[in-house]
């Protein structure tokens, strides 16, 4: 038994007091750690993931995927076959902006956010916003499946119930795959992305453009 201050023995009832204190000030701490942890992974905004935890996770997806092409491993073990990624950009969003305000057009951006989330698979796919109208997909599938998606998201964007000058609010998509004889890095894949997406605009805008070294030849 240990003693006060004034000499006399503390009761035991005392240091138990003490030390369950001590847990629940460290488990509040824990959770307030894990609190923080989880905003910074998501846009304040749209809930869709932070550019930073896309980052690190979509990189940490790619050097699974490479390690998966280790010919000593079966086909059991490689669990992520193949990667694409898609980007996506909200059209003439400076106008969207100047015409519905601020407020209107978050409103927008946040809708659009939701039915990418929707048309996902949670499990899988990452969607991230990397900045203002821009949001990058990572999508485990071939680039078949990534192209049906991408015009499949892209038709539903479309019809969301938004009214701009008489036209409805439109998103341009980018999509690439990272090929079974190459180990691009993350800002390779991105770049490529982008390429696509600014294609897509060129072409007209509300589409879905494939990346091609032409497209490296035209830049």
């Amino acid at each position: 038994m240990s003693e006060g201050l004034s000499g006399t023995p503390r009761p035991p009832w005392r240091d138990k007091l003490e030390i369950t204190r001590q847990k629940i000030k460290y488990a509040q701490q824990g959770a307030e750690l894990k609190d923080a942890q989880d905003k910074a992974a998501k846009d304040e905004l749209t809930g869709l993931m932070s550019r930073r935890a896309f980052m690190e996770r979509a990189d940490s997806i790619l050097k699974d995927l490479y390690a998966a092409r280790d010919p000593q491993k079966s086909q059991r073990d490689r669990k992520i076959s193949s990667v694409c990624f898609i980007g996506v950009d909200i059209d003439h969003f400076r106008i969207v902006n100047k015409k519905l305000g601020h407020p209107g057009a978050d409103v927008v951006l946040k809708q659009i956010a939701e039915t990418l989330t929707k048309g996902l698979r949670a499990s899988d796919d990452l969607v991230a916003r990397i900045g203002g109208e821009e949001i990058t997909i990572l999508f485990l599938g071939s680039r078949e499946l990534a192209l049906t998606k991408a015009k499949e998201l892209c038709a539903a964007i479309e019809a969301l119930p938004f009214d701009v000058d008489g036209k409805p609010v439109t998103a341009s998509f980018g999509v690439t795959e990272v090929g079974a004889d190459e180990e691009p890095s993350l800002d390779e894949m991105l770049k490529r992305a982008d390429k696509a997406l600014y294609a897509a605009k060129d072409a007209g805008r509300n589409r879905v453009v494939e990346y091609s070294l032409a497209l490296e030849a035209g830049s």
